[in-house]
């Protein structure tokens, strides 16, 4: 089976603001720009997608069990906050792809740029702060000189890419990789 990693250009300070908010209509707008984020129906004793979101916005205690779901959360507020980047040569890479391109830190250490349970399954979120892509463009193309396989190669420019989106737009970028 296979994943993708895909990105979002975004405010992440406007995330923050919108989480604790306590705006129900914050809620609705973002299942109303993306319903199809929240059509899988959990079995009774999970938690959906809608109702992390509104654990999120309102501010309600979150629950550890159903981390995951807090996480798809995150990416329909950052898909309704941002501009989601659709992934071409991302859209179906193993695991092994993310370390190959020197990208498990980004996805495995930085995290949301919100507080989110921990969470052990997918989605896995990493997230780069508008001042952090100079250094992290710069890192990703010395990557990229070094590689010699094309596929990896095709990789690293499709990353970069979005890191040179992110910082054209003065924002921040949040991956989620699933």
């Amino acid at each position: 089976m296979s994943y993708a990693l895909s990105a979002c250009v975004v405010d992440a300070d406007q995330l923050t603001r919108m989480v604790g908010c306590g705006d129900e209509s914050v809620v609705q707008q973002v299942m109303e720009a993306d319903p199809e984020a929240f059509d899988y129906e959990p079995d009774d004793d999970e938690l959906s997608v809608a109702q992390a979101l509104r654990h999120l916005v309102m501010g309600e205690p979150t629950q550890p069990d159903d981390a995951h779901q807090y996480g798809y959360a995150l990416q329909a507020l950052c898909n309704h906050a941002g501009e989601t980047i659709l992934p071409d040569v991302w859209g179906g890479v193993r695991w092994a792809a993310v370390e190959d391109c020197g990208l498990e830190d980004l996805l495995t250490q930085t995290g949301p740029p919100i507080a989110l349970p921990e969470n052990d399954d997918f989605p896995a979120i990493g997230h780069l702060k508008r001042s952090e892509l100079d250094a992290a463009l710069k890192a990703a193309r010395k990557r990229r000189d070094k590689v010699l396989d094309e596929d990896l190669e095709d990789l690293l420019d499709e990353f970069i890419d979005w890191l040179e989106a992110a910082r054209s737009a003065h924002l921040d970028v949040v991956f989620f990789y699933h």
